[in-house]
């Protein structure tokens, strides 16, 4: 069943509820990767999270996904009655709900060092931060493709099928789809995190958007990680916090 594949994730006094979306450039990673900190935050905001896991690339393509979690969250919206919504979604998660945004209608976005691909460039040459990593050989890597899309996977069961993509530039292959441009006028309002130094993802991805949407705010760290610091996360707690406020629908 659909619902397999999500985590309702319910908080006293909740007022509204938060798909997350989890990262893993879509072809590793499953719905339960957000940290207990990051979780006690919404909750205390008042928000459910309805945490979603999707089919993984390169075994699912771009529209495969995209379909799964359009059934997904249609599934859950009439399941649980929901009337208040939003996204949340980091790096490959925040790439999807900006996909999504279109079908549905969220109050509002959160991404965490996310992109809506603005400018290919970055994901056709090879990344400088992988290309420190160890190469796999061919057949290494083939073992790791399965016949059925998985939905969920451990990091170290199909991480370097991500590494390989992004060192030999290929990820947009993977996906077998070419993503649909995002036009950020017609973005709900949005809350974005970013590092400047982001080895991944690079902050002008961000940037774009925050350029462009109407009602956008980008703030930035100088963590050179592509990852959730929860230390850091303290220093936007208070901004997100009005932010939510402003946006905040009952």
């Amino acid at each position: 069943m659909i619902l397999n594949h999500t985590t309702y994730d319910r908080a006293p006094h909740a007022h509204a509820t938060l798909f997350y979306f989890h990262g893993g450039g879509l072809m590793f990673g499953n719905r339960d990767d957000l940290p207990q900190e990051i979780r006690d935050y919404w909750h205390h905001q008042g928000y459910n999270i309805l945490a979603v896991d999707y089919p993984l690339a390169p075994e699912a393509t771009l529209d495969d996904i995209i379909r799964s979690l359009r059934n997904t969250i249609q599934l859950c919206i009439d399941t649980y009655a929901l009337t208040h919504y939003s996204f949340f979604g980091r790096s490959a998660g925040a790439f999807l709900a900006f996909q999504l945004h279109r079908y549905f209608a969220p109050e509002f976005i959160i991404s965490f060092y996310g992109y809506t691909i603005s400018d290919r460039q970055w994901l056709l040459e090879p990344n400088k931060h992988y290309s420190q990593y160890p190469t796999l050989n061919p057949a290494s890597l083939a073992r790791m493709v399965q016949t059925i899309p998985p939905y969920r996977s451990t990091i170290e069961s199909r991480y370097a099928l991500y590494v390989n993509a992004r060192q030999t530039g290929t990820w947009l292959q993977q996906l077998q789809t070419t993503p649909s441009s995002i036009d950020p006028t017609d973005l709900p309002p949005t809350f974005l995190w970013h590092s400047i130094f982001d080895p991944d993802v690079p902050f002008r991805e961000s940037k774009y958007i925050v350029d462009h949407a109407p009602q956008a705010e980008l703030h930035h760290s100088t963590q050179r990680i592509h990852e959730i610091d929860t230390i850091a996360f303290k220093d936007i707690e208070t901004p997100l916090t009005t932010f939510l406020h402003e946006h905040k629908k009952t």
